[in-house]
């Protein structure tokens, strides 16, 4: 119940008050505030720890541990080759190079990013597609450039393959070569493959996230034989943190998908829906480089079945 009365202003207005019985709702104390305020903060610190656990050194470690020299997929001895080695010294670098690179180096260019894509796409273990990579990489072979790896001729790249222990050897030994072959094809100098220019301008040239994906896709697997969806997928994947392909960006595979919505940083497996919510999950440090070290990261918890592990350091 209230009641209402007027008072005369000095200049003749009248000024209407309601005098209410009414009691007002209490208005919360600072204390109550500072209160709420704690209750909501530790699941945004929680999620503010679990990435930067996920983008620490020793999250990176677990998901790509040091790969030691080794003979395949199950140890065997030298005498143990099912098939004789090419002749020596094929294909290899100077002696005095001791660059050494692979999987994890970074400053890969565009070629050496789908070569990595290539190789990691094949039906290898984890572990032995990064030391394929870093076997292949570094000395004494070097096979890293489109000229190298055409100077190696297939000889020289199957002693790489045999130096690595992989599998597949003489099979990846002629897709590398064919690789090369397609990417001379649409590009016009040695330095437009390394780069994969004619790529690029497709990637450029899309109007959307979306479209620029889905060509790039469609220009790599017509023009790159033995190059498949999975393959161009992980190149997407590592390629965005390049300044020429950020139209892609942000770019994630079901494989990182998954791995993230286990580990609770996303709402859905989706690899679309994940994207964004990871991207805006990171704020600030959202960049394309950052953004990639947590996808490469996602994927290489749940490759080397580290995922519950990791759950548990989050917990």
């Amino acid at each position: 119940m209230s009641t209402r009365r007027s008072t005369r202003l000095a200049n003749g207005q009248k000024k209407t008050e309601e005098d209410s019985t009414t009691q007002k709702a209490p208005t919360r104390s600072k204390a109550q505030k500072t209160s709420n305020k704690k209750e909501a903060g530790p699941s945004s610190r929680k999620e503010e720890d679990a990435f930067k656990y996920l983008l620490s050194d020793n999250a990176y470690n677990l998901a790509y541990p040091k790969i030691e020299a080794g003979y395949g997929e199950k140890d065997w001895s030298s005498e143990e080759r099912r098939k004789p080695l090419p002749k020596e010294e094929s294909g290899q670098m100077k002696k005095n190079a001791s660059n050494e690179r692979g999987y994890s180096s970074k400053d890969l260019t565009p070629f050496e990013v789908l070569l990595c894509a290539v190789l990691m796409s094949k039906p290898l273990s984890h572990r032995l597609g990064l030391r394929t990579i870093s076997t292949l990489f570094s000395p004494p072979f070097g096979l890293n450039t489109p000229k190298a790896l055409e100077e190696a001729g297939k000889e020289g790249r199957r002693e790489a393959m045999y130096e690595a222990r992989t599998q597949h050897k003489d099979k990846t030994a002629s897709q590398l070569g064919d690789l090369v072959e397609g990417l001379r094809g649409i590009c016009k100098s040695e330095e437009d493959v390394i780069s994969l220019k004619a790529v690029c301008d497709v990637c450029k040239k899309a109007n959307t996230q979306e479209e620029a994906i889905e060509e790039v896709k469609s220009f790599l697997t017509a023009n790159v034989k033995g190059l498949g969806p999975t393959g161009v997928e992980i190149f997407l994947r590592r390629i965005q943190s390049h300044d020429e392909w950020q139209a892609v960006y942000p770019f994630i595979d079901e494989r990182a998908a998954n791995t993230a919505h286990q580990l609770g940083l996303t709402s859905t497996a989706d690899a679309k829906s994940a994207a964004k919510e990871l991207q805006k999950s990171l704020g600030k440090d959202a960049s394309p480089t950052t953004f990639v070290r947590l996808i490469d990261v996602l994927v290489g918890l749940g490759l080397e079945k580290k995922v519950e592990e990791v759950k548990s350091i989050l917990s």
